[in-house]
Order: structure tokens, then sequence, then C-alpha cells
């Protein structure tokens, strides 16, 4: 399969908008309060946009029902805290 230029930077799509500085965004630090399920997916878009340092901030503990809802933890973090 040939991948075509564009396709090999991963952040193309994003790069195409013009009021969007990719790069500054890779330079950002940001907070995040809360790892529940919202702060998961929050998360995991900022990871995929590429957002630079993420804090994360949750002082509650994963409990298996969290399980359905948040892509960052597994049955074995059951009792753990979720930052």
């Amino acid at each position: 399969m040939k991948v075509r230029e564009y396709d090999r930077d991963r952040f193309d799509r994003m790069r195409r908008i013009d009021c969007l500085d990719i790069d500054n965004l890779h330079r950002s630090r940001c907070l995040v309060v809360g790892a529940g399920a919202l702060g998961n997916e929050v998360v995991k878009c900022m990871l995929l946009a590429g957002f630079g340092d993420i804090t994360i901030v949750d002082m509650d503990e994963v409990v298996i029902s969290n399980l359905s809802r948040c892509v960052f933890f597994r049955e074995g973090d059951g009792g753990r805290k979720k930052a």
C-alpha cells in the first residue's frame, strides 16, 4: 500500500485548521481534575490530539463498576487510586 506524504503526519488534519497552533499544543501544560468516566474521555482525546504535559488529579479509587466507562482502567486496578 502506498502511503501519501500527508498521511505520514499524525497531526496533518489538525494542521489544516488555521486557528489551531499544533506546536503550541504540544508544548502545553494541562490539569485535568477528575479521572472518572468523563475525565477518562477528556484525557484520551487530549492524548490523541497531542497535548503536551497532562497532570491528572483524582482522590478516588477504581471500582469494578467504573470499568464499563473508563478506558484507562482494567479489572486488576480495583482498589488503586485513579490518578
